[in-house]
């Protein structure tokens, strides 16, 4: 099912991916939709209790429409959520409904740490706070990031 639904372009499966070998494991892919709509219809229930995840997809979709090379990166406990490549650029970017707890913006910023400084880091949240800079990691507010990919402007 999965198959067919990738050849219909209803699905995109991500592959995590080594930075330090760069090659590109096959387990545990990533499933996401083109249309969160579609998604949504057939698991309507499961939307606001997982917003984080419909806050992903549309990055994700986002990053593919703009022409992204799109990872997952994956190392012991920690993960990122997106390693995005184009034209030699890496972008590392965590996506989050809301920075609210400590416990949170820890893990969110801490596994950005904890890969090279080959490339930038954004932390993504729908936090209305202005966009910040700590420890070489941007903070920005997810909509904000997704008019910057429309605008095509590089903002450091």
């Amino acid at each position: 099912y999965l198959s067919n639904a990738q050849s219909a372009l209803y699905l995109h499966g991500v592959e995590r991916f080594d930075l330090r070998s760069k090659k590109i494991f096959e387990r545990k892919q990533k499933w996401y939709f083109t249309d969160i709509w579609i998604r949504n219809c057939l698991i309507w229930w499961w939307v606001m209790k997982h917003i984080w995840w419909v806050l992903e997809n549309i990055v994700f979709i986002n990053l593919k429409t703009h022409w992204y090379t799109v990872y997952i990166w994956e190392r012991y406990d920690k993960e990122i959520d997106f390693v995005a490549e184009k034209d030699g650029m890496f972008l590392y970017i965590q996506v989050a409904y809301l920075l609210e707890s400590q416990q949170t913006i820890e893990r969110e910023f801490g596994n950005l740490k904890a890969i090279p400084n080959d490339g930038l880091k954004y932390v993504l949240s729908t936090d209305a706070w202005p966009r910040s800079v700590h420890e070489w990691i941007i903070h920005m507010n997810i909509w904000d990031f997704l008019i910057w990919l429309q605008e095509k402007e590089f903002v450091v």
